[in-house]
């Protein structure tokens, strides 16, 4: 995972920050959502937590992300 473009985020700002996520060859993104193993049937999903201090109190927050491109580990 890179660096933030910024490390502090002003209201209406955006800032960026990039990371490589890699998944084991043959793992597609169309398979059952409650896949438990990386099989070749297993789906590609990401669990994002971020934290973060707002007015002087700490925010927590998670998303998780599916539904990636079919083709997305044999690129």
């Amino acid at each position: 995972m890179q660096a933030m473009s910024n490390t502090t985020v002003n209201a209406g700002s955006t800032e960026t920050q990039q990371m490589r996520v890699l998944a084991p060859a043959g793992v597609s993104s169309s398979s059952p959502p409650l896949a438990q193993e990386l099989t070749p049937q297993s789906q590609v999903r990401l669990r994002m937590r971020i934290t973060y201090t707002a007015a002087g109190q700490n925010v927590q927050d998670q998303q998780d992300f599916a539904g990636f491109p079919a083709d997305l580990t044999s690129r």
